[in-house]
C-alpha cells in the first residue's frame, strides 16, 4: 500500500448504448475522497460510529474535511449511455470498481469487477465500457435457432482500462452480464 494519497483523474466512458451505475470503493482507507463537477457523481460518506471525543479530534476531522472533502465510504456514478463522467479520486489504497447494467427490461443480472492497484495511481486513466450481445432466446429459454422467435438476448458489458498514453492497465475484470428483452 501507497504511504501517500494521491490524486487521480479519472474519465469514466459508456460506450454502451445502455445505462450503467458504477460504485467505487476503496477498503479501509482514511484518504478516500472524490472532487468532481458532474451531477452523475454521488459521495455517499462514512457514517461514524464511534468519535473519541476530544476536542482536537474533532478540529483535525473538520479540518481535513474542509480541505479535501469528508471521507468517503464509496462513490456511486450513474453514466447514461454514451455518456462520461471525469472524477478526481484521492485514496491511498486499492480502488474496487463494481458496474451494474441498468437496462430496462433487463433479467439475470450479474455485476461487473475489476480492482485498481495504488500503483496505477495518480496519473490520468480512463475507463472505457462496450457492450456485446450474444445468443438470443425464445419464450421458453432456449436458444432461438431457425424459426423460433426470440423474445430475449446475452448483453455483455466489458471494461477496459487505459493509463494516460492510451496503454491498457492489466487488470483482471469480470464483466457484467445480463439478458435483455428485444
Amino acid at each position: 500500500m501507497s504511504i501517500i494519497a494521491q490524486q487521480t483523474p479519472f474519465t469514466l466512458c459508456n460506450g454502451t448504448s445502455h445505462f450503467l451505475q458504477v460504485h467505487i470503493v476503496a477498503e479501509q482507507d482514511n484518504s478516500f475522497r472524490v472532487e468532481t463537477n458532474s451531477d452523475h457523481v454521488i459521495p455517499i460518506t462514512e457514517i461514524e460510529y464511534a468519535q473519541d471525543g476530544s476536542l482536537f479530534s474533532s478540529f483535525v476531522n473538520t479540518v481535513l474535511n474542509n480541505l479535501h472533502g469528508k471521507k468517503l465510504h464509496e462513490i456511486q456514478v450513474n453514466i447514461p449511455a454514451g455518456a462520461s463522467v471525469a472524477l478526481d479520486v484521492r485514496c491511498m489504497s486499492t480502488l474496487s470498481f463494481k458496474t451494474a447494467i441498468k437496462s430496462k427490461g433487463s433479467t439475470d443480472n450479474m455485476d461487473g469487477e475489476f480492482d485498481l492497484p495504488p500503483e496505477s495511481h495518480g496519473e490520468s486513466i480512463y475507463v472505457k465500457w462496450t457492450d456485446e450481445l450474444g445468443y438470443t432466446y425464445d419464450e421458453k429459454g432456449n436458444v432461438a435457432i431457425g424459426l423460433n422467435q426470440p423474445v430475449s438476448r446475452d448483453l455483455t458489458v466489458t471494461t477496459t482500462v487505459l493509463d494516460k498514453r492510451a496503454m491498457p492497465i492489466e487488470v483482471d475484470v469480470y464483466p457484467a452480464v445480463c439478458k435483455i428483452k428485444l
